[in-house]
């Protein structure tokens, strides 16, 4: 497990550690979390982020170039400024978030996404009067509490009906669920503390302090970059014939390497009205590698039962002209080449309809020179012994 850069004066300080993300983090430093939020209200704290990924912008071109990537206006920033933004594609997706600091007029530097910790505040809401806002419903529930109680002595003094009393009190459940459903806590005033749902790290910020948010509205996106999941759109017939302990493999953009998922995690039962199919996601083991959140990849997913055949490498398999060719070790240093029938993929392997008999030695490195061999009007690759 890994330690902050500071870890030694962490263990003389706090007396509560927890592990996240492989590192060792303090939970606290006294038993009320609260006065160290008045200790950094009050004077000065130093924030030890020294788990976090930092990466260096430098050169006479290096806001220029960031200004065009990034969600958020760069060059009007100061020298020392700082404001978090996003990266993103050519095509406007979001490919991560971080903090992002003017150091200099040449030099950017870029502190990637924040963890935090499942129950965490990550940002306190002050009420507002308007209709169905978190003020208005806690003080509707504050106030059918009272009316609760006052039916209740009116009740035992033989002033009302029972069914007044079940009446106040079904409309305090009702409210109590309202004020449920909004999430967040209270810390005794009208202000909403609002608390990540999960462990992971904050990949978008989409509000600034201070501003005004609405119902409904996400603040943040919080990803857990520890496992990653893989949402494949098929046909609803295919997607019903995945089996349970299906594993998809896949490759994603810009990269031939071939990934396999760790197990199948649900088959959707709503079809997409535009696609006319319905999403199948697995679970992908470790997100650790060459993964972003959105990336488009291509996968290959088994369905139905196993099919007894032949299946040999892709590597195996070279495109001659329009024509799918392997080369076979008939002998010592003797080649023969084969067109071949193909069928079903899984991302590693490919099946073979016609073209191979089961026992072959198929060539799987070095195929592409053997055919520049043949190719060179001798007799390596043709048949014929070298």
């Amino acid at each position: 497990m890994k330690k902050l850069i500071l870890g030694d004066l962490h263990r003389e300080e706090a007396p509560a550690f927890s592990e996240a993300w492989g590192i060792e983090l303090p939970r606290s430093y006294c038993d009320e979390p609260g006065s160290e939020y008045a200790a950094l209200h009050d004077s000065v704290g130093l924030l030890d982020e020294s788990y976090r990924g930092v990466l260096d912008f430098t050169g006479a071109d290096a806001g220029a170039f960031l200004d065009k990537v990034v969600s958020s206006p760069l060059l009007q920033l100061a020298d020392g400024g700082g404001q978090d933004s996003c990266l993103l594609s050519a095509k406007g997706r979001l490919l991560g978030a971080f903090t992002l600091y003017r150091l200099g007029a040449s030099h950017f530097r870029a502190v990637l996404g924040e963890p935090v910790r499942e129950g965490q505040v990550l940002v306190v809401l002050a009420p507002t009067a308007q209709e169905g806002s978190f003020a208005q419903a806690r003080g509707r529930v504050e106030g059918l509490v009272v009316e609760v109680q006052r039916s209740e002595r009116l009740f035992e003094a033989g002033a009302i009906p029972r069914r007044r009393l079940e009446d106040a009190r079904h409309d305090l459940e009702v409210a109590r669920a309202e004020l449920d459903a909004m999430g967040g806590s209270t810390d005794g005033d009208y202000s909403l503390s609002l608390r990540a749902p999960i462990t992971g790290v904050v990949a978008e910020r989409s509000f600034l302090p201070g501003s005004r948010v609405e119902a409904g509205e996400p603040l943040f996106t919080i990803v857990d970059p520890s496992t990653a999941w893989l949402r494949v759109q098929m046909s609803a017939v295919s997607a019903t014939d995945v089996p349970e302990g299906a594993r998809a493999t896949f490759t994603i953009e810009d990269s031939d390497e071939v990934f396999e998922t760790s197990r199948r995690l649900s088959v959707g039962n709503v079809m997409n009205p535009e696609t006319r199919t319905v999403p199948v996601v697995f679970e992908v083991g470790s997100a650790r590698g060459p993964f972003t959140f959105g990336q488009l990849a291509q996968a290959s997913v088994p369905t139905g039962g196993v099919t007894n055949g032949i299946a040999i490498p892709n590597d195996a398999i070279l495109d001659d002209n329009g024509t799918v060719v392997a080369y076979v070790q008939t002998g010592g240093e003797t080649f023969a080449r084969r067109v071949l029938t193909l069928g079903a993929r899984d991302g590693s392997r490919t099946e073979i309809l016609a073209g191979l008999d089961l026992g072959e030695r198929v060539v799987t490195v070095g195929a592409y020179q053997v055919r520049l061999a043949s190719l060179s009007g001798g007799d390596f690759a043709g048949g014929h012994g070298h």
